[in-house]
């Protein structure tokens, strides 16, 4: 059975977690950074930047996925499948893929408030919501986008792919 208050909470129990450790790690490599000789050196900083921007990404699919799929159970009514993919016997109205549709530019608005909400003095917090919220718009248009073209065109299998991808 599907715990609803589950399921709109796993977003933010899964960014809390993710930063957390996140943070944890980056103590950790400052403190090994240090060990040698007291600097930070050019190359530590690569490695620092280049794990920053791993962290950033990995937060930002996992919460956004969680995000667009708990949006999906809302308009739906069914939790869709780790794969992303509509559990079967799943009907999608034509409201529902509106809803999903409409999703996109409300994300899209959020993107631009949080460029004027999220103080220039926290750079790592504006990217990680700006990343989940262009995932949230990726993800958000890619189902609306599979539910048009599955529901209303009657494609199936390699065709309706090719028409996703494009």
């Amino acid at each position: 059975k599907d715990e609803p208050h589950m399921i709109y909470a796993l977003p933010l129990l899964a960014w809390s977690v993710l930063w957390t450790f996140y943070e944890i790690c980056d103590r950790l490599r400052d403190t090994v950074a240090m060990a040698d000789d007291g600097v930070i050196d050019e190359h530590e900083r690569a490695w620092d930047s280049y794990i920053d921007k791993t962290e950033h990404a990995v937060l930002g699919m996992t919460v956004s996925h969680l995000c667009v799929q708990a949006s999906r159970y809302h308009i739906t009514g069914a939790l869709p499948l780790p794969t992303g993919a509509m559990r079967p016997g799943t009907v999608i109205e034509d409201q529902a893929i509106m809803q999903l549709a409409l999703s996109s530019i409300a994300y899209i608005l959020l993107m631009g408030l949080s460029e004027f909400c999220i103080p220039k003095s926290s750079p790592k917090l504006k990217v990680r919501i700006k990343t989940i919220l262009g995932n949230c718009i990726a993800f958000t248009t890619f189902y609306s986008t599979t539910w048009i073209v599955t529901e209303k065109s009657g494609l199936t299998g390699p065709m309706a792919a090719m028409v996703i991808a494009l």
